[in-house]
């Protein structure tokens, strides 16, 4: 991890101190060659903590493999995109969704190739009140073993019938609810981020 005053060699924000980036809005972390996490800023532990997330803060998430937070239908996607930013020693740029019960929300994932490893900043794009229609939590959803399916990328749940509807039910995203979650890809997310790497 890197100490109070030193200084992070950041590609284009070259020799940025530690301080800039702890007062970041944005969330920032740094990985190292082998996918580690060397530092998280204080956005980081924010974020977590309004999510519900008191195991995802920095003490929890340091010097552990990014790949142990990423579901496994996502997987390749990300190793292909750290890949390719290592092979072009140039950054690359995503959005993607990460909504909470309440809000609607498009963050955009700067990656940027350092001497040792990344840098990955997190920027919130549009956060609104939902707009798509809840569905509320029930068998519909539970499949005949006890398990929810809800997509890796979007959050929606697939229906337990295994149709092709998969639905907003933000009840599911909640940690009051006991039932088992998997995870998926829905239709529209596979297509995407099949897209994004070709």
């Amino acid at each position: 991890m890197f100490g109070p005053g030193q200084t992070i060699d950041v590609g284009e924000f070259s020799d940025m101190p530690r301080h800039v980036l702890e007062r970041s809005q944005e969330v920032v972390y740094l990985l190292s060659n082998d996918m580690c996490i060397a530092y998280c800023n204080a956005a980081w532990d924010k974020f977590a903590m309004e999510n519900d997330g008191a195991r995802a803060t920095r003490q929890h998430v340091l010097h552990r493999n990014l790949f142990d937070f990423i579901p496994e239908q996502l997987d390749n996607f990300y190793r292909e995109l750290f890949a390719k930013v290592r092979k072009n020693n140039a950054p690359a740029d995503f959005s993607f969704e990460c909504s909470s019960v309440a809000l609607e929300r498009h963050f955009q994932m700067h990656v940027l190739p350092l001497r040792d490893g990344f840098a990955v900043i997190n920027s919130l794009r549009l956060e609104s009140a939902h707009t798509h229609k809840s569905e509320h939590p029930g068998p519909d959803y539970v499949s005949p073993q006890g398990i929810i399916v809800q997509c890796a990328g979007c959050r929606r749940t697939r229906r337990a019938d295994e149709s092709l509807h998969w639905d907003w039910v933000p009840e599911y995203l909640g940690h009051e609810h006991q039932t088992r979650i998997s995870h998926g890809s829905c239709p529209v997310c596979m297509a995407f981020y099949w897209k994004v790497l070709k």
